[in-house]
């Protein structure tokens, strides 16, 4: 039981981890003003939801009764500048265009669909169809390596990326010490356990050799 307490805590310790080193399946570089178009192409054609987020936090959602993005989903910095490339969202097609970029709209997005099922009354769980890196950048930075604020901001997001790095290392060190540790004291305790368990069957041997000894030396005495 204890081992698996310990692959247990083992694998949930490592899953964030892990999560912490996950790359996007492509990177758009676009440049302040434009327009650019976020990919998400769902299997089949009965989206029943679609959850656009940036950075871990939603910021449009759709549902295929409405081709708009609901209010209460809508963060303030989209409003207006996000459609769906197919108001019908038709053959899976999820794709958002947005509009009139700017530097703060980089970031990490993804793409997450709910499918209907053959059971009208039932739908399948949100499944992450893509993720994205969108990098807005300055007329000069791109294809090129950036100087000024936005050199530092790259360079920023290289230091976090190691920071991020060294922490999944810690975190996997720290992991592999804890079972270390489970098991060392999950033996420990065992070990007594069976000590005790072979004590008394030991006791009663040498009481049994004692009680013959006694009976010997009885019959030697008459």
């Amino acid at each position: 039981m204890a081992p698996l307490v310990s692959v247990f805590l083992l694998c949930v310790c490592l899953t964030p981890a892990f999560q912490g080193f996950a790359s996007a399946d492509e990177t758009i570089t676009v440049k302040p003003g434009e327009t650019v178009t976020l990919p998400c192409e769902a299997p089949g054609n009965a989206i029943k939801l679609t959850r656009w987020r940036k950075d871990n936090k939603t910021f449009c959602l759709y549902r295929y009764s409405n081709s708009q993005c609901e209010k209460d989903h809508l963060l303030p910095s989209f409003k207006g500048r996000v459609d769906l490339k197919d108001p019908q969202m038709a053959d899976g097609d999820a794709s958002v265009v947005l509009y009139n970029v700017t530097v703060n709209d980089t970031g990490t997005y993804e793409c997450r669909v709910m499918m209907k099922t053959i059971k009208r009354s039932l739908v399948s769980p949100e499944k992450l169809i893509n993720t994205i890196f969108l990098k807005v950048v300055l007329d000069e930075c791109v294809g090129q390596n950036c100087s000024g604020k936005d050199g530092g901001e790259e360079e920023k997001g290289e230091k976090d990326g190691g920071e991020e790095r060294q922490r999944a290392v810690g975190i996997i060190v720290v992991c592999v010490f804890a079972v270390v540790v489970v098991v060392v004291i999950y033996r420990s305790c065992n070990r007594p356990s069976e000590y005790i368990y072979q004590q008394p069957a030991a006791a009663a041997a040498a009481a049994a050799d004692d009680d013959d000894d006694e009976a010997a030396h009885q019959v030697c005495s008459v």
